[in-house]
């Protein structure tokens, strides 16, 4: 769940990183000590090596003209993040319209949005296996060890108040990435700076503390939504057409996913037409799946000329093959129901041709065979 955007708009890449280097340098400070750029690195991968936690607070600037215009767009964004060694994250991300928060325990990440900082509160959680974190790392939190141990070429930067500045190259991973470290080997400040000739981003991180009593603890399980690609409450609210599930569908298979796109299909004189997506596939495999979208009769796609005659029950439509795939549309009481699907025509027809109204709390078992 991060949020990277796609930059756009010029800016001096040198300019970027001249600001994050002199701001890591006059926020952090320390005694006044001379080590080398190589000295330096080692301690601090020493230091992170050996650390059980770490909470950091930052900020992110982008610039970019997503449209071409020439009128450069600027985005801030704020986050503070903790980690716990060496599988325990913490994020939370504040940016201007909106405000995301991720939580990763024992490999399992969880995470929630929503309109700002407040409202996150009553937001439910999502769970799923990955990584969590707003990634103004270019790793995830838990994984800076990992990260910094794999920096090199250390580059002397600058030396101020006991600080050594450094610029250092990390494998798979652009940009560079600039250092503060603190004569202890205290990693004391990070940033970074990429751009091109479409725009630029900046980051500085400031580290407050490192080997606190840090708590990061996972989601109690009524705060987590155990469907998180369902989407209940915008399909209660529709109310264009009536909606409908088949009574069964195939062993093995799952409601994956339900959702409302606001703009899939459009009449024919262009309206957009908000559609009603249920996604159903074979759970343990890389084959077979159902995409019904279901709409208005008048937002239903002309049918094409290579296509058949096609019926379900009693509702009658078309349907034509694809390369691996067939695609076609039933007309059900006034509501289009399209397809998307690797069934056959014939297991297909079974099971279009015996339909329910739409439950997402009691969707359709798995007991055909």
């Amino acid at each position: 769940m991060t949020r990277r955007r796609q930059l756009a708009a010029a800016v001096p890449l040198v300019a970027i990183l001249a600001v994050v280097v002199v701001t890591l340098i006059v926020v952090v400070g320390g005694a006044d000590s001379s080590p080398s750029a190589a000295t330096a690195l080692a301690r601090a991968q020493r230091f992170v090596e050996q650390a059980d936690s770490v909470e950091y607070r930052g900020a992110q600037l982008l610039r970019f003209d997503a449209e071409g215009t020439g009128r450069e767009t600027v985005e801030r964004t704020t986050f503070e993040e903790a980690a716990v060694f060496p599988d325990q994250s913490h994020s939370l991300a504040i940016y201007e319209d909106s405000a995301f928060e991720a939580i990763a325990v024992d490999g399992l990440l969880y995470s929630r949005d929503a309109p700002d900082r407040d409202a996150l509160a009553d937001a439910r959680w999502d769970e799923a296996e990955g990584d969590a974190g707003f990634f103004a790392l270019p790793a995830p939190p838990q994984d800076l060890p990992a990260l910094l141990a794999g920096a090199r070429r250390p580059y002397l930067v600058g030396q101020d108040d006991g600080i050594t500045t450094l610029r250092v190259a990390v494998e798979e991973i652009e940009p560079d990435l600039v250092l503060a470290v603190a004569d202890d080997g205290r990693l004391a400040g990070l940033g970074y700076a990429s751009g091109d000739e479409f725009g630029s981003e900046a980051v500085k991180i400031e580290f407050e503390r490192w080997n606190g009593d840090v708590d990061i603890e996972a989601p109690d399980s009524a705060d987590v939504d155990p469907t998180p690609l369902i989407d209940e409450d915008a399909v209660a609210r529709y109310n264009d057409a009536p909606l409908y599930q088949p009574r069964t569908i195939p062993e093995g298979w799952v409601l994956d996913s339900a959702s409302v796109l606001p703009d899939f299909a459009t009449t024919d004189e262009g309206d957009p037409c908000e559609t009603v997506m249920l996604y159903f596939l074979e759970a343990d495999s890389e084959e077979g799946f159902l995409s019904l979208y279901q709409a208005p009769e008048e937002c239903a796609l002309p049918r094409p000329q290579r296509a058949d005659d096609f019926a379900a029950g009693a509702n009658d439509g078309w349907i034509a093959d694809e390369l691996d795939f067939r695609e076609g549309t039933l007309i059900v009481d006034g509501t289009m129901l399209q397809f998307d699907t690797d069934l056959t025509p014939e297991a297909l027809s079974v099971l279009l041709g015996n339909l329910a109204p739409l439950d997402l709390a009691n969707p359709p078992p798995a007991t055909d065979p």
